[in-house]
Formats: structure tokens, C-alpha cells, sequence
């Protein structure tokens, strides 16, 4: 057993110890690189299949399928520009968000607070980080709803009845 212990390899693990800790950071970098390669290939590959049955569908005369990918036709898919373009400026996400993240910075802001109002293990301003992203998306969501115009709604002209 002691026999073991003249290896110089052995005799000197602890210097190797640091660059084993580098590793757990480094593989988890390079897990998220290939989940974001697999998904960007994967989202390629079925615009491309959607592309190839388009181009089948003109050729034979038909109309162009629906796109898959946009949540706007799946939902109305004879929504005209207009009414698309006012629910994608609604706000109402900058709303949500902003508020989820306020409720996030209030939560760690009393999370970490001890009874003697001083915070222990975690910085001051990662709590506060959350809270800011929440006010910006909430001025965001005031902003876009200050500034964008509500379309006037055109009174329906009664079509005469066809003889």
C-alpha cells in the first residue's frame, strides 16, 4: 500500500485540485453551448422543411400553408396587420414581467434580511438587480402604452342585399 505513495502523480494531487474545480464551470459552459447548437440546427431544420412544403404548394398551385412557428396564425389566422401589430405592442408581458420581478427582488430582499436588519451570505445589490429590471420593464410597458395610438374604429357600412 505504501508502495503507492512514491508516485510523484499521487504525491502531488493537491496542485492538481484547482484545475479539477475549473472543470464542473467549464463542462457546464460547454453544455449550454450544445443545447443552444441543437436548438438553433433543430429550429433550422423545420424552417427549412416549411420552406420546401411552401415551394410544393406554389408549384402545384396551392395556397401557402400557415407557419408553424408564428403563434399569431396558429391563434387567428386571418388577423389583418393591424390587429397583429396591436397585440404584439400590447405591454402586457412588460407588465407581467415587471411585476414578477419586483415580487423576486421583494421576496430576496426579506429572504436574506436577519432579524437584526443586516444582510449575511449574499451582496446587497443582487438583490436590488431584479427589482431595477422589473421598474425598466414596467416604464417600458407605461411607455408603449403613452405612445402608441388607438386606430379609430371604422363604422361598419351596411352592404345592400344582392338581387
Amino acid at each position: 500500500m505504501h508502495s503507492f505513495l512514491s508516485l510523484p502523480c499521487l504525491a502531488s494531487v493537491d496542485e492538481y485540485i484547482p484545475f479539477f474545480g475549473m472543470l464542473i464551470p467549464i463542462s457546464l459552459f460547454f453544455v449550454g453551448m450544445a443545447i443552444t447548437v441543437a436548438s438553433l440546427y433543430f429550429k433550422n431544420q423545420s424552417r427549412r422543411m416549411w420552406h420546401e412544403t411552401a415551394r410544393i404548394a406554389l408549384e402545384k398551385g396551392q395556397p401557402i400553408p400557415a407557419d408553424p412557428s408564428d403563434p399569431q396564425e396558429a391563434v387567428a389566422p386571418k388577423a389583418t396587420s393591424a390587429q397583429i401589430a396591436s397585440r404584439q405592442s400590447s405591454g402586457r408581458g412588460d407588465i407581467k414581467a415587471g411585476l414578477i420581478l419586483l415580487a423576486v427582488s421583494a421576496g430576496l430582499y426579506f429572504g436574506f434580511k436577519d432579524l437584526s436588519h443586516e444582510f449575511h451570505s449574499m451582496p446587497t445589490f443582487v438583490i436590488y438587480v431584479p427589482g431595477f429590471i422589473g421598474v425598466a420593464l414596467l416604464i417600458n410597458a407605461l411607455i408603449t402604452f403613452l405612445t402608441t395610438k388607438k386606430a379609430p374604429e371604422s363604422p361598419s357600412i351596411p352592404q345592400s342585399p344582392k338581387a
